[in-house]
């Protein structure tokens, strides 16, 4: 199961609403596997009332789309 780098528990409870706004932060081509890219990403998991409850920040490797001339 895929870690986050870096997180930052803040004020989630059980039962809050909650909805996540994701951000791309980097992305850049595998240099070891270059049909793969890694993507690191910034999510921010907010409440209802708009309060950040959790940040965290991932680094996913993703296929790559083939480079057409």
């Amino acid at each position: 199961m895929p870690r986050a780098e870096k997180r930052d528990w803040i004020t989630p409870s059980a039962g809050d609403a909650i909805h996540a706004e994701s951000e791309v932060v980097e992305a850049r081509r595998s240099k070891s596997r270059p049909d793969r890219g890694l993507v690191r990403t910034r999510i921010r998991v907010k409440k209802r009332d708009g309060t950040v409850a959790l940040i965290y920040t991932r680094l996913r490797m993703v296929k790559c789309r083939e480079l057409t001339a």
